[in-house]
């Protein structure tokens, strides 16, 4: 179903060419897909950062094409998939790959988390319209799980702001997007909240005046 809606939604986009896509399993299902082209289509966001190179970069890439002014940056830990990556997929020049290594730090009540090392001193005090997270690996993670944009919030966000988080069927996942949320009514930031569900999950927090984003 999910997959039928998404090739309706994007049958006659303007900046979107190569519409085959190859979702499930570790990379982002239809759902994500689905949404991430609404918000890109319609939110128009300028910066945007992504967590874990895959299909989602394949659709991000290129909304950037299209837009010169448009600042797309792309975290990924392994070089070996970047070199396949981009060796079978060019990205534009306004597409930027930053590789970090991985490391494992304690949150809370968690002993140790995975993230990206070195995120937060990259990326504390620029801000970002539009943030999607599918990585680092979380699947083996049961209380916490891909913290590294939690850990430097609120200051991340721009005004309009749209953040997704993948495989929110998992409890590490869920666990990080409670913690978001608090962290967003700690600062007074209005917002909504969106779910999708299908064979992986998927969430959505936005400004609260890009609320149609949390019921599409």
């Amino acid at each position: 179903m999910w997959a039928q809606i998404f090739d309706l939604t994007i049958s006659r986009s303007t900046w979107l060419k190569d519409k085959a896509f190859s979702p499930g399993r570790w990379a982002v299902g239809y759902p994500y897909l689905y949404v991430m082209y609404r918000v890109l289509n319609e939110t128009h966001p300028k910066h945007i950062l992504e967590l874990g190179l895959g299909q989602s970069t394949r659709m991000i890439s290129q909304y950037a094409a299209a837009f010169n002014d448009v600042e797309h940056i792309v975290v990924e830990h392994d070089p070996e998939w970047i070199k396949f990556f981009t060796n079978s997929y060019p990205l534009p020049v306004n597409t930027r790959i930053v590789r970090l290594e991985r490391e494992m730090v304690p949150y809370k009540e968690a002993k140790a988390v995975r993230v990206f090392k070195g995120f937060n001193e990259i990326f504390q005090g620029k801000k970002f319209d539009f943030i999607s997270i599918d990585a680092p690996l979380g699947a083996d993670m049961k209380q916490y799980s891909r913290i590294d944009v939690l850990r430097i919030m609120p200051d991340c966000l721009s005004k309009d702001y749209v953040i997704m988080i993948d495989d929110t069927n998992r409890s590490g996942e869920i666990n990080t997007l409670k913690e978001m949320e608090q962290c967003l009514v700690r600062n007074n930031f209005a917002y909504k909240r969106g779910l999708y569900h299908g064979e992986k999950n998927c969430a959505i927090l936005c400004a609260e005046h890009f609320g149609f984003l949390s019921s599409m």
